[in-house]
């Protein structure tokens, strides 16, 4: 009974609107439209999944920010925690959250029990039983202690919902580590940091989901984390650690919305499963073995912000197969691209001043130096050959294109 209770969620679901008096037509899909702005008009409905009560649908025209009604839906033994977007999905929206409306949508009421009640719960379950813990009220430091160690003396696997919970600002250094039977994770909307190593050598972590109001994550945050698949970093993040996934050997994409200016070093070390990053503008720096041994990548593109790519950076990239560094870079690090087997070509901009040593080193495929300056330029880049290994393959074909 304990696991059907607190699986419990709630969703909004917007529903198309009628014509009638409200001055709107329908076009050729059907879609509701207002005639005096031309713009769609969309519908939130509310879903007390399972609890009792009704809120009235809002209305408005597609792009709208609106206010979600205060909750008025009760359920006996629940705390209500927010808002999901399907009947068993996470909370998404807090009480009152502000929303833009793009589509008509159903929003669920996600009910959830105490800090306390949980940690009981949790010490109840057996060994490789699967649950969903949904927690709302008041949450603390303590009490994420305890759910932590309720999760490993138990080792039933738990997908635990944070998001309607309140009070802390931040998930604490080392709070999740080694919490191997925690499998997802969605954080209150209150917290503005995660700790250094919060979620390090969770082992079958699969999905983090982190809100617009984490600013800063700490280094090595989820080291180890090997099964964790995908990652979005908010808009709100504006500094990251290093180490922070490195060692995420399942993490196939990263999206990087965030305001970073760097990415550290060792970030994404030995994300041998790493087909796809983002990089965003702004990014000045990509540190030392920032994407050493990532084996999957592909592509890359280095934003026009970015002006040194540190020692060892992309190291091992061996199914990277050009790469395009931006004008605006001065200085390759020590082996930069080293052992990038797959490496055909590279453009290499006039800012640059400095290639450190054997940047292109064992590029064993590499043919092509398109180098946007003459070869008088080229000849005044300081080239470092301390250990006498070259830069680049004796066979390579320069192009000196003098832009």
């Amino acid at each position: 009974m304990l696991a059907c209770i607190l699986t419990l969620s709630l969703a909004f679901t917007f529903t198309s609107c009628s014509n009638g008096s409200s001055g709107g037509s329908d076009d050729d899909s059907g879609q509701v439209t207002n005639t005096t702005t031309s713009k769609a008009i969309y519908t939130v409905t509310f879903d007390a999944n399972g609890g009792a009560g009704s809120i009235a649908s809002v209305t408005e025209v597609g792009g709208a920010e609106i206010f979600l009604p205060a909750n008025t839906f009760t359920k006996e033994g629940y705390i209500f925690a927010g808002w999901a977007t399907s009947a068993d999905g996470s909370v998404s929206y807090s009480d009152k959250a502000k929303i833009t409306l793009t589509e008509n949508i159903t929003l669920y009421a996600k009910w959830g029990i105490t800090a306390a009640d949980a940690i009981s719960a949790i010490k109840s379950f057996k060994s490789s039983e699967e649950h969903t813990v949904t927690i709302a009220g008041t949450i603390t430091a303590d009490n994420l202690t305890a759910i932590t160690e309720a999760i490993n003396n138990s080792r039933a696997k738990i997908s635990l919902d944070l998001g309607g919970a309140t009070g802390i600002d931040s998930i604490g250094d080392r709070a999740f580590k080694d919490c191997d039977y925690l499998i997802s994770m969605n954080i209150p909307s209150s917290v503005t940091s995660i700790g250094e190593y919060a979620f390090s050598g969770c082992s079958n972590l699969t999905s983090v989901s982190i809100p617009n109001s984490v600013t800063f994550i700490g280094n090595s945050a989820f080291n180890c984390c090997t099964r964790l698949t995908s990652i979005i970093i908010p808009d709100s993040v504006t500094s990251i650690g290093n180490s922070v996934f490195s060692q995420c050997e399942g993490l196939t994409s990263v999206t990087i919305l965030g305001r970073i200016t760097s990415i550290g070093t060792s970030t994404f070390y030995y994300c041998e499963s790493l087909s796809s990053v983002n990089i965003p503008n702004g990014v000045t720096t990509i540190g030392e073995e920032a994407f050493y041994y990532c084996t999957s990548l592909t592509s890359m593109t280095i934003p026009s912000s970015v002006i040194s790519i540190g020692k060892g950076a992309f190291n091992y990239c061996t199914s990277l197969t050009s790469v395009n560094i931006p004008d605006n870079v001065t200085s390759i690090g020590n082996n930069a691209f080293r052992n990038c087997s797959g490496l055909t070509s590279v453009t290499i901009p006039k800012s640059v001043t400095s290639i450190n040593l054997a940047a292109f080193f064992n590029c064993s495929n590499l043919k092509t130096v398109n180098y946007k300056g003459s070869k008088e330029d080229w000849e005044k880049i300081r080239i470092n050959k301390d250990d006498n290994e070259p830069l680049l393959n004796a066979t390579m074909v320069y192009n000196y294109t003098g832009e």
